[in-house]
């Protein structure tokens, strides 16, 4: 299978030629290849972003009810409560909206793009209302409930959450190289019909 800049160079070469002249097939191909893998990291996303604090909504005010824990466990489990419905109804709404009809090479590129779109969205969401909120919770809680160093807790908070920042701007990132790379294959497919319709 070719890679994208190898049909770039093909296309270069061949421009005033006919799309299919280019292999029409592996351009196709190629983008049916990153539709199936975004729509799978996206899949495993939101598993992860309705499951993960779902199950801590219901794992802490058990734990905390067993072992008479503080409040900060209980509102722990309640933003947890909160960030996975709201994760729920936002995987929902994005399947909803999603045509189950055959598609076309630009509908499955012009997808791609939501789903990219959709995919940064949840990772910023992810960061400011799930990762910030539970870990100055967890801090508090550690530091009003227990007989922990508090600066030691506050240290340790802050470099799991610069780390957990960093790593959520990566992979922003790499959604957006993505989003780039579809982008220009769509443009080529919007050009190669505008040269086939003159």
């Amino acid at each position: 299978m070719l890679k994208f800049e190898e049909l770039q160079v093909i296309w270069d070469r061949q421009r005033e030629q006919p799309l299919f002249a280019i292999r029409h097939g592996d351009l196709v191909d190629l983008v049916r290849d990153k539709a199936a893998s975004i729509e799978r990291s996206l899949g495993m996303y939101d598993a992860m972003m309705i499951g993960v604090p779902l199950l801590m909504a219901v794992i802490l005010p058990v734990d905390a009810w067993r072992e008479g824990g503080g409040l900060d466990e209980y509102a722990i489990a309640l933003v947890c409560l909160v960030v996975g419905l709201a994760a729920l109804k936002s995987h929902i709404s994005r399947r909803s909206n999603e045509p189950v009809f055959d598609q076309s090479i630009k509908q499955i590129a012009e997808s791609c793009l939501k789903h990219l779109d959709a995919h940064v969205r949840q990772l910023s969401w992810f960061f400011w209302c799930f990762h910030l909120p539970v870990a100055i919770l967890a801090a508090l809680g550690l530091t009003f409930y227990t007989n922990t160093r508090t600066p030691l807790v506050w240290a340790g908070v802050l470099a799991i959450t610069a780390i957990s920042y960093w790593d959520i701007r990566r992979d922003i990132q790499s959604k957006r190289a993505k989003r780039e790379e579809i982008s220009q294959i769509l443009q080529k497919l919007v050009e190669a019909d505008n040269t086939s319709e003159a």
